[in-house]
């Protein structure tokens, strides 16, 4: 009873021992189990937290690359703002070259209008000038062609188509178109020539009588022909101690005219006015002693004394003008005409240039206010 009592309170306490190894286990196991549990636990905690560090890596490259696209994007603003900084400073001095220039294309384009409004104000007088010129001049050119202030006589002949010495061209032109003189002398040779003015120069006196009698037999005036094929003229000694020119010195015609002229001007001197004609009349008349014989006296405003004493003089009417005279203006309005039309071609062809001057600085005045935009 004892040793049951032994085996059993040994049963028991090996009983209670293997209760306790049981609840050690157990414990253990439990244990083990929330070990394990902890450590998949802790095994899905650092799965989560690498993860999460992978993310946070992948995140600081990713906030790593944007801070430096960030600082280059900054580095390349950077940059632009220094260029368009740049470029505004250009862009601004330019702008000040633009309007400076501007400026300076206005005022030459100002300067080109004062220009052009002066140079039509100048075309517009030539212009004027040429137009009475060409008036004038066509009015004379007709009075010249139609013979008007000559003889019905003289303008028969001189118009006559079916006159055959003037066909055969022996009709050789009337004194006054031949003479040429200055326009000091004009009145002096218009006072001593006179109606000899109108003479009709002829090859020779077979042609005069042939005018004579186309005259009669048309009933068309009176005329006075002069032939230089007949005409002879011997020089006059000057008178002693006449000191003053000779009016046939002072003109000129061709040479074939000059036995004519001579005969028409022989012994005809020009003194400085009447009083001086008279004088030196009067001088020639008492050393010769032979009255109605001698030079004759002209002055330049006109005014004869003849060889007999005789004094023609006084003035024509305002307006009046002689052959001479005629011819002269005639001859100034020719030259003055073509004076006219090179001024007016010159003006015309500055008129244009300025023009086209103008249209370039305008083209150009456009083309800077495009730029200055």
């Amino acid at each position: 009873e004892k040793e049951i009592d032994l085996r059993e309170e040994r049963m028991k306490v090996r009983r209670g021992l293997l209760r306790e190894i049981k609840e050690a286990f157990e414990a253990a196991r439990t244990e083990l189990s929330e070990g394990r549990n902890r450590e998949t636990g802790l095994d899905q905690k650092s799965g989560y937290l690498n993860r999460l560090l992978g993310q946070i890596t992948d995140a600081r490259s990713r906030l790593e690359k944007e801070l430096e696209d960030v600082k280059a994007k900054s580095e390349k603003f950077s940059a632009a703002s220094e260029r368009k900084s740049a470029v505004r400073e250009a862009t601004a001095s330019r702008l000040g070259d633009l309007q400076a220039t501007i400026e300076e294309v206005n005022g030459k384009l100002s300067e080109l209008q004062n220009k052009k409004e002066g140079i039509e104000t100048d075309l517009k007088s030539a212009e004027g000038a040429l137009n009475m010129a060409n008036s004038r001049l066509s009015s004379l050119t007709a009075l010249t062609e139609n013979f008007e202030g000559y003889t019905l006589g003289v303008r028969t002949i001189m118009k006559a188509k079916d006159f055959e010495p003037r066909q055969q061209g022996r009709i050789l032109g009337i004194l006054a178109d031949v003479i040429q003189v200055d326009s000091r002398y004009e009145r002096a040779v218009e006072a001593t020539l006179g109606e000899k003015l109108q003479y009709v120069i002829v090859e020779s006196m077979t042609d005069g009588e042939a005018a004579v009698g186309y005259l009669k037999e048309k009933q068309k005036g009176m005329g006075s022909f002069a032939p230089v094929k007949e005409l002879k003229s011997a020089s006059s000694p000057r008178p002693e101690g006449l000191d003053l020119p000779s009016l046939f010195d002072v003109v000129s015609v061709p040479e074939r005219h000059e036995p004519l002229m001579r005969t028409l001007l022989k012994d005809i001197y020009i003194a400085d006015d009447l009083s001086q004609a008279i004088s030196r009349h009067k001088s020639i008349q008492a050393l010769s002693n032979t009255s109605g014989r001698g030079p004759a006296f002209v002055t330049l405003d006109g005014e004869l004394v003849d060889p007999h004493g005789i004094i023609s003089g006084g003035r024509l009417s305002q307006g009046a003008r002689g052959l001479l005279v005629r011819k002269r203006e005639l001859s100034e309005l020719k030259k003055a005409v073509k004076t006219h039309e090179a001024r007016v071609q010159s003006l015309q062809s500055k008129h244009q240039e300025t023009l086209r001057r103008m249209e370039e600085r305008k083209d150009a005045l456009e083309r800077l206010k495009e730029d200055q935009w």
